[in-house]
């Protein structure tokens, strides 16, 4: 658990937009339970100044970086480095399952850069009672999918490969389907929408569009 009375936390923090990272930075600092004792926005950035990563009691990570995976850097933090910090995933992709995935990975939170600065600090600071910081617009998605509320998927059955909701994104994909088009029709952001984009990518070792439609094709049941 953090303490409040050794002073303002040091955290880390990880993202390459630079005005999500200045926006979170400066709401945490001008509350005065926040020391930022790191600023960037790549892993190898992070990697060349672990001598402050290690002096964090927090590291946020952006999950969306240019051509890597947050998750990969938190994957490299608690299991490879083997940290005992928190590490709080920091992210615009609002999805239960990619939280599902991150706390799998040894993720202590996840919150949403895009909430209201209340919101970023108050779940960021249930820290400090040995909580785990989730944005309540997170929280609510997994209580009403815990409670069964959670629509059913419709479509090809998962594989071993993808999910349902993978196949879902897929199928719009090799119909035609533009991202916005796509990502509407399926009830979700952009931001989330083309995350799922790269981790199919990865799933089925495509690169493009046209190579994932044809692996859908070939695939579908």
């Amino acid at each position: 658990m953090l303490d409040r009375d050794l002073g303002p936390m040091p955290f880390v923090i990880l993202d390459d937009d630079d005005f999500w990272r200045g926006h979170i930075e400066t709401v945490l600092v001008q509350t005065g339970h926040w020391d930022c004792i790191l600023s960037v926005s790549s892993s190898q950035a992070l990697k060349a100044s672990m001598h402050l990563v290690h002096e964090a009691q927090v590291v946020l990570i952006d999950i969306m970086l240019q051509g890597e995976s947050g998750l990969d850097v938190l994957v490299h933090l608690r299991k490879t480095l083997q940290l005992d910090c928190s590490l709080v995933m920091l992210t615009s992709v609002n999805d239960d399952e990619v939280l599902h995935q991150a706390i799998q990975l040894g993720a202590n939170g996840y919150v949403l850069k895009s909430s209201d600065p209340a919101k970023i600090t108050q779940a960021l600071e249930a820290l400090f009672d040995n909580g785990a910081p989730i944005s309540p617009e997170i929280a609510k998605k997994l209580i009403a999918r815990m409670q069964g509320q959670t629509p059913s998927h419709t479509g090809p059955q998962p594989s071993p490969i993808l999910s349902a909701k993978e196949w879902q994104i897929l199928r719009c994909l090799a119909n035609g389907d533009s991202y916005e088009n796509a990502a509407a029709r399926l009830r979700m952001s952009i931001n989330t929408f083309r995350y799922y984009i790269k981790k199919i990518y990865r799933s089925i070792h495509v690169e493009n569009r046209s190579e994932a439609s044809r692996w859908y094709f070939e695939n579908k049941e």
